[in-house]
């Protein structure tokens, strides 16, 4: 027998076989190896077909028979693989199917076993059912009891007491609820024992306020009869006042009239003096800058002066450089590829010679 390789099976298949027997590990292996082999030769084969072009009809001929030659050996290789998967489908179904009915089987046990149980375990609680009865009908008594005098305590405060405990209990909280009660009641009295007393206080003080009253209006007709009789001379002593006021207040105004006009002379005059001295100020710095900016061209347009006829030699030289790269001789070239590099040479010199020409006009 031919030597065979042996397939190595991916990691995710290889997970896949560690959890099955060692048996059918092996099958699969000896499947997947058989067909494996089976078309290693061809593979070689078809590595040594090389299609040399359109009409190479001899290679594409063994080519195409490679090809089937694999396909049979696919098609006869999927028809194993599809045959032992329905050998596991069907022990599948049969396995599920058993399943199906131990589980039913269980779940039927478990009714009527746990049926039995309970009505045991009723029978059997009785007697804690009876206390548990018993003892929710005595927290229940004591709830109503204690909502009388303590409605907003909880049930856990008390349900666990004992009988003499909670009649302890139930005593402390029906003296707390008598007390508030009674002082409540107390608060009562002596809130409207307070406003009867503060009623007849009002009363008393109403009455004062009238007789004070009445007092007060009598004494204001009094007081307006006096009035009357001082008001003509008030009004002469009013009149004469505010003829004093108006003319103190011609003179004042007149006064500052006068000031007023004397401090707008002076502003004026000063403004004057200043804006005078200001504009022979203004006046020397132009003429300093005048003199200063035209120095300095001066000297600018001698330092050009100078620097172009030191750089005359040079950008002399420097655009002659430029004419010849203009004047280059180029040869003639028939390769498109050749072509190509020609016309990108010619772009590069004649952005060399504009550069040369741009940059000199400045020296």
């Amino acid at each position: 027998m031919e030597n065979q390789l042996a397939v190595v099976l991916p990691n995710e298949v290889a997970e896949i076989a560690k959890n099955v027997s060692v048996e059918k590990r092996n099958e699969v292996q000896t499947v997947l190896n058989h067909v494996f082999n089976g078309v290693a030769k061809m593979r070689e084969q078809l590595d040594g077909v090389t299609v040399t072009d359109a009409n190479d009809k001899v290679n594409m001929k063994l080519a195409n028979t490679i090809r089937l030659g694999v396909r049979h050996v696919r098609l006869e290789a999927e028809k194993t693989f599809d045959a032992k998967r329905a050998d596991v489908q069907q022990q599948m179904l049969s396995y599920k199917t058993e399943d199906s009915l131990w589980l039913k089987a269980k779940q039927t046990m478990q009714i009527l076993t746990k049926e039995i149980e309970e009505n045991a375990r009723w029978k059997e609680e009785t007697k804690e059912r009876f206390e548990a009865e018993q003892k929710e009908l005595k927290t229940q008594q004591r709830m109503l009891k204690v909502a009388k005098v303590a409605p907003e305590m909880l049930r856990s405060e008390f349900e666990n007491m004992s009988d003499e405990t909670f009649e302890m209990f139930f005593t402390g909280i029906e003296k707390a609820f008598n007390d508030k009660i009674e002082a409540e009641k107390k608060a009562e009295e002596e809130r409207l024992a307070k406003e009867k007393a503060d009623a007849e206080a009002r009363e008393k003080m109403r009455i004062e306020n009238e007789r004070l009253k009445a007092e007060a209006e009598a004494k204001e007709k009094q007081l307006a009869e006096e009035r009357a009789k001082s008001e003509d001379e008030r009004k002469k002593i009013e009149e004469a006042a505010k003829k004093e006021r108006e003319e103190a207040d011609r003179k004042l105004k007149a006064e500052q009239e006068a000031a007023r006009i004397a401090a707008e002379k002076s502003k004026a005059e000063k403004d004057k003096l200043e804006a005078e001295l200001r504009a022979k100020s203004e006046a020397d710095e132009k003429a300093k800058k005048e003199a200063q900016a035209k120095a300095i061209a001066e000297q600018k347009a001698i330092f050009e002066a100078e620097k172009k006829a030191k750089n005359a030699p040079d950008k002399t030289k420097l655009i002659e450089l430029a004419a010849q790269i203009d004047g280059l001789n180029l040869p003639e070239i028939k390769g498109e590829e050749a072509q190509k590099i020609l016309s990108d040479v010619k772009t590069l010199l004649s952005k060399v010679s504009v550069f040369i020409r741009e940059k000199s006009s400045g020296l």
